[in-house]
């Protein structure tokens, strides 16, 4: 479970390296696998893409917070990782460097909203767990 607050590693390859948490885009106090939040810059390499003062969307792919599937698998990964997007849901990176969890095939039906979105991450990623 993501709290305001909380640090995440970037799996992609636009240059931000690790973020932290601003705001939680649901009713929620917490985010979980599939939800946008928003982030800012932690530790990040100098490249055009990225700015230190920007606010970014993010979207959560991995928790460390066990995760539970219908079929009784229990998910625990090492660390939180997210995808960087900007203001306008535009992927920032042009490869996922990490694994996905399958859960965000599932966001996609639930969230029609966000479809295109959902459908180009799972493209661009090497491996769905």
């Amino acid at each position: 479970m993501i709290q305001i607050g909380s640090k995440l590693n970037v799996i992609d390859n636009s240059g931000i390296k690790v973020v932290r948490c601003i705001n939680i885009n649901s009713n929620k106090k917490t985010a979980d696998i599939g939800n946008f939040i928003l982030v800012t810059l932690h530790k990040y390499i100098n490249i055009l893409k990225s700015k230190k003062r920007v606010f970014y969307l993010g979207l959560i792919i991995n928790v460390k917070f066990w995760v539970l599937r219908i079929d009784g698998i229990v998910l625990k990964y090492f660390c939180n990782n997210i995808l960087i997007f900007n203001k306008n849901f535009k992927l920032l990176g042009s490869r996922v460097l990490g694994i996905i969890s399958k859960e965000i095939k599932f966001k996609i039906y639930k969230n029609m909203q966000y479809f295109k979105i959902f459908q180009k991450v799972i493209s661009y990623s090497s491996f769905i767990v």
